[in-house]
């Protein structure tokens, strides 16, 4: 009985639905080694976000000498430094020439109310931004961030980059596969699609998972004890909270509704209170509180109620004002006080995180 083999265009079927099924495996094998590593990627810059909100919470601020701590891995899946844009307000130390502003004891980030970086994706703008986490993705080419960063390489890893002293620019964010963008210039500079892994997190939201505590800016004064003819008067206007200035100031100016209400009523003094200087009216001077001048009231009319508008602001640019009234009665009395003072005022509304008073 003979034998019967196969026929060469057989064998060449075979071979070829063999190339095609190895062609396949192959192809799908690339596309599982993308994704696999995609996502790894995804989960260094979600888990630097995660270590810089966690130390942020412990520090106060991010010390960029000592991001180690904060940050486990510095690559990322394809073997490329990610990069780190930190708006200044929020870190301690130095990027190149710009220095952070943030300060554990005087300017944590949880006394913070903006920051000067912003990010732009998909035709919205982000403002108030704290930091911004970029994989430069399977090309190898960072292309997030703008013309005005300043960015350095670090010696254990990574790059860090802030906005420079001079102007502000918006970090900005395409949608995947957008063809020719690169907006980085500190690594590469190559037009192509845009394949950057990004993730940022605002100031709200840091401060939010932080558990920030500290109280915003407010004039903690209620009200001004009643001024009495011929009698010594004292009373002094006090703010908390938000970012001071240094030695506990803030920025007062003031101004009144009432014509005879003059310049040299109002004075700004320090802490202490071994400096008062007069605060002309709708003049802004850096001091801790405000006082009424003791030696006005005679020059009051009895029976009178003077109104008196008092706005202050912190280094952060947050801003309070509040009415407060002094009632001049003709008859005798103490005519001495320092105010009431409180955590909150029943004389004001709030509108765009400012507290502004009314009469």
């Amino acid at each position: 009985m003979s034998k019967k083999g196969f026929s060469l265009i057989e064998i060449a079927i075979v071979m070829i639905i063999i190339g095609l099924l190895l062609g396949m495996g192959v192809s799908l094998m690339g596309t599982l080694v993308k994704r696999a590593k995609y996502k790894e990627t995804e989960e260094v810059v979600k888990s630097a976000k995660e270590g810089l909100i966690t130390y942020a919470s412990n520090a106060k601020c991010i010390d960029i000498n000592n991001l180690n701590s904060a940050v486990r891995k510095f690559k990322d899946a394809y073997g490329k430094d990610i990069a780190i844009i930190l708006a200044k307000e929020v870190f301690s130390g130095s990027i190149g020439s710009v220095s952070g502003t943030c300060d554990p004891v005087n300017a944590p980030i949880c006394g913070r109310r903006h920051t000067t970086l912003k990010v732009e994706s998909e035709g919205h703008t982000y403002d108030n931004v704290s930091f911004v986490l970029v994989s430069g993705g399977a090309n190898y080419n960072i292309q997030t961030g703008n013309d005005n960063l300043v960015c350095e390489n670090r010696s254990e890893g990574g790059i860090i980059c802030t906005d420079n002293d001079v102007s502000y620019g918006t970090v900005k964010v395409y949608i995947y596969d957008d063809p020719d963008k690169d907006d980085f210039n500190f690594d590469m500079h190559r037009k192509e699609k845009y394949d950057d892994i990004v993730q940022w997190v605002n100031l709200n939201e840091l401060r939010a998972k932080i558990g920030c505590s500290q109280k915003p800016l407010h004039i903690i004064t209620l009200s001004l004890p009643i001024a009495y003819q011929g009698s010594l008067y004292n009373a002094r206007i006090y703010a908390d909270g938000g970012v001071p200035y240094s030695n506990k100031k803030y920025s007062w100016t003031w101004n009144s509704t009432n014509e005879d209400f003059g310049d040299n009523k109002i004075k700004c003094c320090d802490e202490e209170e071994n400096n008062c200087f007069d605060l002309p009216q709708t003049q802004d001077k850096l001091c801790n509180h405000l006082k009424v001048n003791e030696y006005v009231i005679d020059n009051l009319l009895p029976g009178t109620t003077y109104q008196l508008f008092f706005t202050v602001e912190d280094s952060e640019g947050n801003k309070d004002s509040k009415y407060l009234v002094l009632n001049v009665d003709g008859g005798s009395g103490s005519g001495s006080g320092s105010g009431s003072s409180g955590g909150s005022s029943g004389h004001g509304w709030h509108s765009g995180g400012q507290h502004h008073g009314a009469p």
